[in-house]
């Protein structure tokens, strides 16, 4: 499963766009707001290993360090925003946004659905300038959608800071470059060492190592891509103890050498 941390620079960024083909991406999270908005065909996502099939006039909403995957059997057309809870905070709290829900699909009103397939520009995914009028036009489309999620959508039982994961996740992905173990997550929280390990391992398939690893290799990712530094410098600056464990860590997550990512056109 895939970490990805480093999609934004700013907490007021916003990167959305039209995907118009068969479409798979597997399982990953990251600490944004995702919507996905399906125009033309069908799509499956997969939350939280929850599977459901959204259908046009059908959105998913999916908050932040929820693992989530898409698969599409043929071309499927759909809108997909990635956003911060500080984007349309004056829309909603973070504690709203980042709130377990029972149900992530819902159904856009079909005034609404037809409003939007009209004013959405046809461009590819990108990030949004900052600019005040395409910022007024991006929060003025994602205004209405996010209300009718939030009038439709049942929270669950454990809300934001009462859940353990969230609390695990957010808590490693700001400590990730720091010397950190699964012990030292528990005492800062308030839990057993073996509970943040069951509580990783029962949804995401892997040990807290592995989970960390993550975390780091996504930020290590952005250095190779963004910067000239040594691979020494960007195996301690992103936690690792040194070249070797970070090499063996990136081949092992990623398939290829950090040498080999930066050389590459990769995203």
């Amino acid at each position: 499963m895939r970490i990805q941390t480093t999609n934004f620079g700013s907490g007021e960024n916003l990167k959305c766009g039209i995907k118009n083909e068969k479409y798979c991406f597997d399982s990953h999270l990251h600490q944004y707001n995702e919507l996905l908005i399906v125009l033309e065909n069908e799509i499956t996502v997969t939350v939280d290993k929850e599977k459901t099939t959204v259908r046009p006039g059908e959105a998913i909403f999916i908050s932040p360090f929820k693992a989530h995957s898409y698969k599409s059997a043929d071309r499927v057309k759909i809108w997909i925003c990635v956003f911060s809870n500080s984007y349309i905070n004056a829309l909603v709290s973070d504690s709203e946004l980042l709130a377990g829900w029972r149900n992530f699909k819902f159904k856009l009103s079909d005034g609404l659905f037809e409003y939007i397939k009209k004013k959405l520009p046809d461009n590819k995914e990108l990030f949004v300038s900052q600019e005040k009028r395409t910022n007024r036009f991006y929060k003025a489309l994602l205004f209405p959608i996010m209300e009718e999620f939030l009038s439709s959508a049942e929270p669950s039982e454990k809300r934001y800071r009462g859940d353990a994961l969230t609390s695990i996740l957010l808590y490693i992905n700001s400590h990730a470059r720091e010397d950190i173990s699964r012990e030292s997550v528990g005492a800062a929280l308030g839990y057993h060492p073996a509970y943040v390990s069951r509580c990783i391992s029962s949804l995401y398939n892997m040990n807290f190592r592995q989970l960390l690893n993550s975390f780091r290799i996504d930020f290590a990712m952005s250095l190779l891509k963004k910067t000239d530094f040594k691979m020494i410098d960007i195996a301690l600056e992103c936690g690792f103890s040194g070249e070797r464990s970070f090499h063996r860590a990136f081949l092992a997550e990623t398939g290829l050498t950090p040498g080999e990512y930066r050389k590459g056109d990769y995203i």
